[in-house]
């Protein structure tokens, strides 16, 4: 019997031991990559100068998409093209290929081109699309509660020959 309790108390010293292991061991979560990462030392680089990213629309359906360019570069929304020049060429690989379109040189992904926008307009906008968000969320709320459905009603289901409605037949 005592080397039974012995075996227990070694088994137990062994599990503290991986579980020791464990808590020292990094965890790493895999997580595939995606086509439009921006790769986090381009971002903090824009982020240092007081700007945030974005992958905008620039085609679609093959052709120049101008509305949503124009829209973007708008002095509302604030958004200019990143040139490949503000970018390492290691980074700009993982990024796109440098492209032409009204005369400048942007980063293309696709269908998709890299802007960068200031980061008070960004904030700001977040900020209006949030109070926005919230005030249909409270209205949506109150016409739910204003219009709630009763749990009391009753109904049968009749089976058999047709109905006769009175006036009918």
């Amino acid at each position: 019997m005592a080397k039974k309790t012995d075996n227990i108390d070694m088994e137990t010293e062994d599990l503290d031991k991986f579980d020791m292991m464990d808590a020292q061991r990094e965890v790493f979560e895999y997580r595939p990559s995606a086509m439009l990462d921006i790769p986090s030392n381009v971002k903090e680089k824009f982020d240092m100068e007081g700007y945030d990213l974005k992958w905008v629309r620039y085609m679609i359906s093959g052709q120049i998409d101008v509305a949503n360019l124009r829209m973007r570069m708008s002095p509302q929304e604030g958004y200019k093209y990143v040139a490949p020049d503000e970018v390492d060429s290691y980074d700009l690989l993982s990024l796109g290929s440098p492209d032409q379109y009204s005369g400048q040189d942007i980063i293309v992904n696709g269908d998709v081109v890299l802007m960068k926008v200031r980061k008070e307009q960004s904030e700001a906008r977040r900020q209006y699309y949030d109070k926005q968000t919230k005030a249909r969320t409270l209205a949506t709320q109150r016409l739910l509660e204003q219009n709630k459905i009763s749990m009391d009603s009753k109904s049968s289901v009749r089976t058999g020959k047709n109905a006769h409605f009175s006036g009918q037949y």
